[in-house]
């Protein structure tokens, strides 16, 4: 699916959305090209746990586990139709910690219209223990991490729409996962089969907790928090729009 980009016309909320975004300047005179495609491929090395910073500017991002039995630590492709965009990965192998990073450098003068896109589709080996690190800026993010062996991940919102599933395989470690609100919508599906508590409260929009949880005071509980082997916690802060918990 090619990225439509969502502007928020506004008053204050479009000035306040440039700076959550990075200071994404606000330019229509960018020449529109064709659509381009690059990839990115890496292999895991000698690194027994990896760190993965992705930093997004402006666009679409899709963000999953790669096949199974893939041999590829990230197999990475982008599409975009602006050449300053064009994104830069690196990975380094150093001894038992890897360092991957996939960020958008360069021009900061991006044009926001519907015919712009920059899509990326990475795809993480499953069995390498995380830390993810995301940065998102304006834009929509589709975040189906279930199925990596996670160990923390944080997540920076900027103007925009976050969906982040983490149901899938039944985890084998304990797990945190922060999530800082931005402007728009975050959408998280809990997984099942653990104990799950998350400490969750909304800025100047609205907190939807569903499904199989029961506050506690300020937090939320499913009923295998205390009992199950295995803890995933969440904390989340809101900004301005919604935040959905799915249990």
């Amino acid at each position: 699916m090619l990225f439509s980009m969502r502007i928020f016309f506004v008053g204050s909320t479009l000035a306040l959305a440039a700076l959550l975004a990075g200071c994404v300047v606000v330019e229509r005179n960018s020449e529109v090209g064709p659509l381009q495609t690059s990839t990115f491929q890496c292999e895991r090395g000698r690194a027994e746990t990896v760190r993965m910073d992705v930093r997004m500017s402006v666009g679409e991002l899709n963000l999953r586990e790669a096949s199974a039995g893939s041999s590829k630590l990230l197999d990475a492709e982008f599409q975009y139709n602006l050449p300053f965009v064009k994104p830069r990965a690196r990975y380094d192998d150093a001894g038992i910690r890897g360092y991957l990073t996939v960020s958008q450098e360069g021009e900061r003068n991006l044009r926001l219209g519907g015919d712009m896109k920059n899509i990326w589709n990475l795809r993480v080996q499953r069995d390498v223990p995380l830390d993810l690190d995301v940065h998102l800026g304006v834009g929509e993010s589709r975040l189906d991490l279930g199925q990596l062996a996670l160990r923390k991940v944080e997540v920076h919102m900027g103007v925009g729409e976050c969906h982040m599933d983490l149901r899938g395989a039944e985890p084998q470690r304990d797990y945190t996962v922060s999530i800082h609100g931005g402007v728009g919508e975050a959408v998280v599906y809990l997984p099942k089969g653990v104990g799950v508590v998350a400490d969750a409260k909304g800025g100047l929009g609205e907190l939807q907790v569903e499904g199989n949880l029961k506050k506690d005071g300020r937090q939320y509980l499913n009923d295998l928090y205390g009992r199950s082997k295995v803890t995933v916690r969440l904390d989340i802060r809101g900004g301005i729009g919604s935040i959905r918990l799915i249990g």
